[in-house]
């Protein structure tokens, strides 16, 4: 069930499956304005597209070097805000379990060695 947004022109902007904020229309799986959008923003060549994979990348990379941070005793766990400790925690549960279905997440495995 999507719903888009849409600005002054009337063309979709942003689509999502929930309507969370006012202004969404709910429009048909099938509907051609809602394809051409997504065929526009899953373009390879889009910019968006590009960012929005550079960000899960990085994302990544962030936590792959918080991880090697605490292991090193640089910082602490602890030290990150309440919020920022669950958020680490929910995401390690969810690459362990994708781990222990065969589905590899890590950027750099245990064996690989980083010379600091």
């Amino acid at each position: 069930m999507p719903y888009v947004r849409r600005n002054a022109d009337g063309v979709i902007t942003s689509v999502s499956i929930e309507d969370g904020d006012q202004g969404n229309e709910f429009v048909a799986d099938g509907d051609s304005e809602l394809l051409n959008f997504l065929s526009e923003t899953l373009d390879e060549n889009n910019p968006l597209r590009f960012l929005i994979s550079s960000d899960l990348d990085l994302t990544r990379v962030l936590e792959d070097l918080i991880d090697l941070l605490v292991s090193r005793g640089v910082v602490n766990f602890t030290d990150f805000p309440d919020p920022a400790q669950e958020k680490l925690l929910q995401r390690r549960k969810a690459r362990t379990r994708l781990q222990r279905d065969g589905c590899e997440t890590l950027l750099v495995q245990d064996e690989d060695i980083l010379r600091l």
